[in-house]
């Protein structure tokens, strides 16, 4: 053999390693670091505690997400355990960046293939690291949730399509279209975020894989590897069975499987009234349940007036989306229209199925990041187009190609990534938001020992249950929905947990408890025999329902006879308390049901609830961002009024019956130094206003 003879060996550019290594890491620490370090409002409590006892979701909650939390748990024990259910959001996010990292190094090539890789490369990456940090998917990607996993799982399916579009290699074509129909079943078990895409799916394989459209063992196969991703359902089986700690799914037989995955309990399909708007169209559903989310995320969240300047940068991601567009569509219109179908379809075909009733109550841009991500392809084809065509014709930069280039990327870097996460930064930051564990332990130690807490809806539950089970606060207190009572296989679960109370109901019983109407005419007088409660109970004409809940909380009181202490959270609906309205004493956050009719308030319990157990972390911090609104969409200024009202009632109390002006206004400036005025807008402050006003002319 030839001494001289060499083996050349082609090796990958260096660049093809650092910007997937550098958009990962920065990805990940920003992420990490402005994550919540406890429970948020809405379903993150409910999603840790339920991942971290592998418990059974809700019905259309992401079971993968169960799964993955308890393996991070497990892989990550040098953290907290809320901390580690959040890298699963955290990863995922990041998981997506890469997934358009990729795409839109194969979709810059097929426009464009004479153009040298490392000007891809540097384009896709600069759209890439981007995408972590536009508002919705940044704000969602910050706790346990489902969603920045399903985004993940749209990410993989938007790389998947283009892989398979633009591949001209057949046999590798069918096995990308078999990991489609695998990721597609996965999603079932994942929240579901992307059924739009059961519309892209068809339209890829009548323009891409028409060669197998009347192949028996092509559709075999997609349905096979359709159901191995759909059988991660049988989890809900396997552990419903084993009564797991958190159940909400209540699936113990074939046919409870059944009804979690048609999502029964949900009520009727949005199909069956697609045709009968529950808002308007285009001024609402369209214009502020999708416009203004898009605006948020390309034209600037404009909140606060430090940061006004960079938001006009955000407008360049907008511009560049639109010169994609049309780039795209001259250079390649076939390839264009089917991104524009999907962006279509992940967008305002979505927004008619979902059809949003009028003055929604929760933001739900949540529901949208696939098509902004769809929209994040066009900006990097317009940033490329701008990059490598629309630079290199100014002379001064054909002059000094080099030390230009450095400084044009530089300059790039700043106009798009780096001002996306500044103008974010403050609202996206949450490592310093308590309120809602602060919430949750309030609220828990309103209680006596050994309590029975009857709490409402979402945001006075989930928080305390996470608190409860992966924290170890006031485990003693046993916490009811009420909305969750109206379900029998609720009521169940908490019958068998309080034996004590209800070991005489059957299971059977409480089965067959359904509403009814009220029939009477007028108010009654009925006593509860165990407890000598007289309850005065509503007309029709004031409580024209009587539901499962109201039956089964008066059966409740009537079989504890006092051996728990029962309270009310300040949050429980009114209707739920007509009855028992005269026994109950509020102190704190909750009302005490008493043997006797009581006075409103505890004075003496209420003012140490409120000045010594109870935590008021960071809400006098400005640099925590809290949004306000008269509509109070965030939990944390809606529940916020409940210790207002205390403290006003309070101070009321010492004003005028107590005649202590001195005391109310310490307690009142105890309230604004805890909870100032400035997190609220003028119309909540009026309450508080009057108040002052009152201080100041006694």
């Amino acid at each position: 053999m030839d001494p001289q003879l060499t083996i050349k060996v082609k090796t990958a550019p260096i660049f093809r390693f650092i910007y997937p290594c550098l958009l990962v890491v920065i990805s990940i620490v920003i992420l990490y670091y402005t994550s919540f370090t406890t429970t948020d409002w809405w379903n993150s409590g409910f999603y840790a505690s339920c991942a971290y006892s592998l418990g059974v979701p809700l019905q259309g909650d992401s079971i993968l997400y169960i799964l993955l939390g308890r393996v991070f748990v497990v892989l990550l024990p040098f953290v907290s355990v809320f901390k580690a259910l959040t890298m699963v959001s955290v990863v995922s996010t990041t998981g997506a960046a890469l997934c358009l990292y990729y795409s839109l190094i194969s979709i810059l090539r097929y426009i464009n293939p004479n153009q040298s890789e490392r000007n891809i490369s540097f384009c896709a990456f600069i759209t890439a690291i981007s995408l972590p940090f536009i508002y919705s998917v940044w704000s969602n990607s910050l706790s346990p949730n489902g969603y920045a996993l399903g985004f993940f799982l749209s990410s993989l399916l938007i790389l998947l399509s283009v892989k398979v579009c633009l591949t001209r290699e057949e046999s590798f074509r069918v096995k990308l279209f078999m990991l489609i129909a695998f990721v597609m079943g996965v999603d079932f078990a994942a929240h579901r975020l992307n059924n739009p895409f059961l519309l892209i799916v068809p339209i890829v394989t009548l323009f891409v894989m028409r060669k197998n459209l009347l192949r028996w063992k092509f559709w075999v196969s997609v349905v096979v590897f359709f159901i191995t991703g759909f059988s991660l359902h049988l989890y809900l089986l396997i552990r419903g069975s084993h009564n797991p700690p958190v159940d909400l799914g209540f699936v113990s037989s074939w046919e409870d499987l059944i009804s979690w995955i048609t999502m029964k309990r949900m009520g009727e399909s949005n199909l069956s009234i697609l045709f009968e708007r529950r808002a308007p169209l285009w001024s609402y559903q369209i214009g502020h349940m999708y416009l203004r989310y898009f605006g948020w995320n390309f034209l600037g969240k404009n909140y606060d007036a430090t940061i006004a300047p960079f938001k006009y940068f955000l407008t360049i991601a907008f511009i560049l989306g639109c010169c994609g567009a049309i780039y795209s569509f001259a250079k390649k219109p076939r390839a264009a229209f089917l991104h524009l179908f999907a962006f279509v379809s992940c967008s305002f075909l979505l927004i008619i199925y979902l059809n949003i009733w009028d003055d929604f109550f929760r933001e739900i841009d949540r529901l949208y990041l696939a098509s902004f991500l769809i929209f994040l392809i066009w900006v990097g084809i317009g940033f490329n187009f701008i990059y490598t065509q629309g630079l290199g014709r100014f002379p001064f930069i054909r002059r000094y190609p080099n030390s230009m280039n450095v400084i044009i990327k530089l300059i790039l870097c700043f106009i798009l990534p780096v001002c996306i996460i500044v103008s974010n930064w403050r609202w996206c930051d949450k490592s310093r938001y308590t309120f809602a564990e602060d919430w949750a332990y309030n609220i828990l130690n309103s209680c006596e020992n050994n309590a029975i807490l009857f709490t409402n809806g979402d945001n006075d539950s989930f928080p305390l249950w996470f608190c409860q089970d992966i924290m170890g606060i006031r485990q003693d207190v046993t916490v009811m929905n009420v909305n969750l009572l109206n379900i029998p296989q609720y009521a169940i679960k908490i019958s068998r947990g309080l034996p004590d109370i209800l070991a005489s109901v059957q299971d059977s019983e409480l089965v067959q408890l359904e509403p009814s109407i009220n029939p009477q005419v007028k108010e009654f007088i009925s006593v509860l025999p165990k407890t000598r409660l007289e309850l005065k109970l509503p007309s029709k004409d004031r409580k024209p329902y009587i539901m499962v809940a109201d039956k089964l909380i008066l059966r409740i009181i009537e079989e504890n006879a006092w051996k728990h202490p029962i309270y009310f959270a300040a949050t429980v609906s009114p209707d739920a308390l007509i009855a028992l309205k005269p026994y109950l004493s509020r102190g704190g956050l909750s009302s005490k049901l008493c043997p006797e009719p009581q006075a409103n308030l505890n004075i003496p319990e209420l003012e140490k609830q409120l000045t010594q157990t109870f935590r008021f972390r960071n809400f006098n911090d400005s640099s925590v961002w809290v949004e306000k609104n008269d509509r109070e969409q965030e939990p944390s200024i809606a529940l916020s009024q409940n210790y207002r009202s205390v403290f006003v009632e309070l101070c009321n109390y010492y004003l005028h019956e107590g005649d202590n002006r001195k005391k109310a206004q310490e307690l009142f400036n105890f309230m604004n130094q805890k909870i100032p005025q400035w997190r609220f807008t003028p119309a909540q402050n009026k309450l508080v206003e009057e108040l002052e006003q009152s201080l100041q002319h006694q």
